[in-house]
């Protein structure tokens, strides 16, 4: 598993075992950490805090597509009836 896919597993898991997002956040640094050894908390932090956020953007724009493409069918199915 690469590191990306490490730390959105970590946070995700976490939350899903009822963690609170800084417990969580904290696990998912942890996780990055073990693979960075030499960086700094805080640019670690900022790191999952990235690695989080692009995930998060890319589900919304993956769900926004898919309701466009459900309202362009629809929208087709109306002209046609």
């Amino acid at each position: 598993m690469d590191l990306k896919n490490a730390v959105i597993y970590a946070y995700s898991s976490a939350r899903e075992r009822g963690e609170s997002r800084s417990d969580a956040f904290f696990r998912a640094v942890s996780v990055y950490r073990s693979q960075c050894p030499n960086l700094p908390v805080n640019r670690a932090g900022t790191e999952v805090a990235r690695i989080l956020l692009a995930a998060v953007q890319s589900q919304l724009e993956a769900e926004s597509s898919t309701m466009s493409l459900a309202a362009t069918e629809e929208a087709s199915l109306t002209e046609t009836a």
